[in-house]
């Protein structure tokens, strides 16, 4: 009886299972037809370089940079991207600190052209040493950003709570005259001598 009722429980499962299987496959399809459907778009355009421009002071504009680095063969675009700080309009009454910094991005369509945003690095703009490199692990924006992850703020503070305290076994220092016998002593049972 019982190999009977699992069997019969077997066949009602399998034709729900067909049942659903049906649906699971034209909705697969219809996803794969979507899926063709999108125009996929490379992430790096092999035609393109980059160069990341850091160290900008917050109140610089596109057009400040577009006429720093103009004289690059093939400049294609020029991106501001906010390093750290406030994602604002900047004025020229709103107070600032060092931390309100932000990055460029460069795209030149010759290898020339790279080559000589890279000698800008060191140039000035706005009081502001430029720091020009091929990635933005190079940027000081990226440094301080990581120190700030992965160091927090302020003292690291830790926690002594977890730690277990282990037996201690005290040896007087003038009686010389007991053996110690190391086999009984643990491996956990350090030994202080006073």
């Amino acid at each position: 009886m019982r190999i009977y009722t699992h069997h019969a429980c077997h066949i009602k499962r399998s034709k729900l299972l067909t049942k659903d299987r049906s649906q699971r496959i034209t909705i697969s399809k219809k996803a794969a037809r979507k899926r063709a459907s999108v125009k996929r778009r490379s992430r790096r355009d092999p035609d393109r370089f980059c160069a990341y421009v850091g160290n900008l002071h917050p109140f610089t504009t596109i057009e400040e940079i577009t006429d720093l680095f103009q004289h690059c063969d093939g400049l294609v675009e020029i991106r501001l991207r906010i390093g750290h700080g406030f994602a604002v309009y900047p004025s020229r009454h709103m107070l600032i600190s060092d931390l309100d910094v932000q990055f460029a991005t460069v795209q030149v369509s010759e290898w020339n052209g790279l080559v000589q945003a890279m000698k800008m690095n060191g140039s000035y703009l706005a009081g502001r040493r430029l720091v020009v490199g091929l990635t933005t692990a190079a940027l000081p924006e990226m440094d301080r950003l990581l120190y700030e992850q992965f160091h927090g703020a302020g003292a690291v503070q830790r926690n002594f709570g977890s730690l277990r305290a282990e037996a201690t076994e005290i040896i007087p220092e003038e009686d010389h005259r007991e053996v110690i016998i190391w086999s009984r002593l643990s491996t956990n049972m350090p030994v202080s001598i006073m």
